[in-house]
């Protein structure tokens, strides 16, 4: 009896496997602390001592009302559709030193609008992670060499490779050696990346699409240094540098130097502030997004935000928050639009329009932030007031735009998350944004009449994590 019932529960766990799903989100936060691991679920996943492997899938469905603020079609002003992800990965770890990763992702599209678009995106399976790592036993260095995910800080230079395909990837082919320098409570990373603008050039994908997954070729350093001294006070420090070569008529051309740092400090028990700089320089430049620019490039950008935790059992936080990024006059001969590097993510915003028209490419900028989280037990509620202003009007005197307007409007956002348990998780995101006089409905009608109209976004999604 007790076979047969084993032999019941093993099919019901290789079929929830096949119908599993992902947690990843529109800020990429982390929902609540799940209940204690189950033991049945970690011995499949871990059958072996050197071998343990997961899978997930994540289903979504985008609905947006006139997110280019432009009624035409194409690029449609309303777009609704699904989008479905599933991934499985694996690792092997035949010596404590050593390990390697593999996994495989698809993620497939219906739409429902606009009607420019086929109604289905089969897609392509990519391996998007392969990697081995390579702890060495006598020095405190570990090497990782291969496809490989990267987030340093909060993610605003470096977290996403694969920018064009959304959140399907976000991987890096890279060489990155970590030196823990455990005496003055430090690391130092030490980063080789070759990124390239087709999927296929390292690792052809089953059912190959050939889908550009940035603009242009990318290929950078990077020296990322980390310090945890000073109790309550971690402090980075790094220079990156990225070389570009445009595949696309939107890809850019030019090498940017950048030098950059963040200091996170708590000052009580309650409230803790962070703040993050980088200035870039070099040469950058675009003919598609940048007409009127040469090709010298020096830029800024600064990020920060002053949190109060109330440290109630709800976990109720609010935050202030800037973020200033500097971007081009248009009548001026340099080139001062602040390049995002590998930080092209909806890290605000799904809806925001893009300054540049190329996802995530966030510059020209300074934006206010006023928010609120709350967070009791599997529940999490959170609401945003973004202010938005242009650092530079670079669009004066173009249709659909006003000859002095800085204003480029008000974001309110709302996203409400349940963790149901250690499996199965999903959340609501909903968006809404207004024009200011930034932008400007031309005379005469015509598609720029929608500039001035308001901008919405909505998503559900539900995920399973096995």
């Amino acid at each position: 009896m007790n076979a047969i019932r084993v032999k019941r529960l093993s099919a019901i766990l290789v079929a929830l496997h096949l119908i599993g799903g992902a947690t990843a989100s529109w800020a990429e936060e982390k929902p609540a602390t799940p209940p204690p691991a189950l033991d049945w679920a970690d011995r499949i996943k871990n059958p072996v001592e050197w071998f343990s492997w997961g899978a997930d899938v994540r289903l979504r469905n985008d609905s947006s009302n006139n997110p280019y603020l432009i009624d035409a079609d194409p690029p449609g002003h309303s777009y609704s559709f699904e989008r479905l992800r599933i991934r499985e990965w694996n690792t092997l770890r035949p010596r404590q030193e050593l390990e390697f990763k593999l996994r495989f992702t698809w993620e497939g599209r219906h739409y429902w609008l606009p009607a420019s678009k086929e109604e289905w995106d089969e897609s392509e399976i990519v391996i998007d992670s392969l990697s081995a790592t390579y702890r060495f036993p006598n020095i405190p260095v570990t090497l990782i060499v291969g496809r490989q995910d990267m987030v340093f800080g909060d993610g605003w230079l470096i977290s996403d490779g694969t920018p064009l395909d959304g959140p399907r990837t976000n991987y890096f082919d890279a060489l990155r050696a970590t030196v823990d320098l455990k005496k003055i409570k430090s690391s130092l990373d030490l980063i080789y990346i070759d990124q390239t603008s087709r999927s296929n050039r390292w690792l052809t994908p089953f059912y190959n699409k050939s889908k550009a997954l940035m603009e242009q070729d990318e290929r950078g350093a990077i020296a990322y240094f980390s310090n945890k001294a000073i109790d309550g006070t971690p402090i980075d420090a790094y220079y990156i540098y990225k070389h570009d070569e445009a595949v696309l008529p939107s890809g850019d051309n030019g090498d940017v130097n950048t030098f950059g740092g963040s200091l996170a400090h708590d000052f009580t028990g309650n409230l803790s502030g962070r703040v993050e700089a980088a200035y870039q320089f070099g040469i950058r430049a675009n003919a598609a997004m940048f007409p009127a620019q040469g090709s010298d490039f020096s830029a800024w950008g600064l990020t920060s935000r002053l949190t109060y935790s109330f440290r109630d059992p709800a976990k109720n936080q609010m935050w202030l928050g800037y973020e200033g990024l500097s971007g081009n006059d248009a009548h001026d001969s340099h080139n001062h639009q602040f390049d995002p590097l590998w930080g092209r993510w909806a890290k605000y915003s799904e809806l925001f329009p893009n300054d540049l028209d190329r996802p995530g490419d966030r510059s020209n900028l300074h934006r206010i932030n006023l928010g609120y989280q709350v967070a009791p037990a599997s529940w999490l509620l959170q609401v945003n007031y973004q202010a938005l202003f242009a650092y530079a009007n670079r669009y004066s005197g173009a249709p659909g735009f006003s000859n002095h307007g800085s204003f480029k409007g008000n974001l309110f956002t709302a996203i409400v998350r349940y963790t149901f348990n250690r499996f199965w998780s999903g959340y609501i995101l909903g968006e809404y944004f207004t024009p200011g006089n930034y932008y400007e409905a031309p005379p005469g009608g015509g598609p720029l009449d929608s500039r001035r109209d308001p901008a919405s976004f909505l998503r559900a999604e539900i995920v399973y994590t096995f």
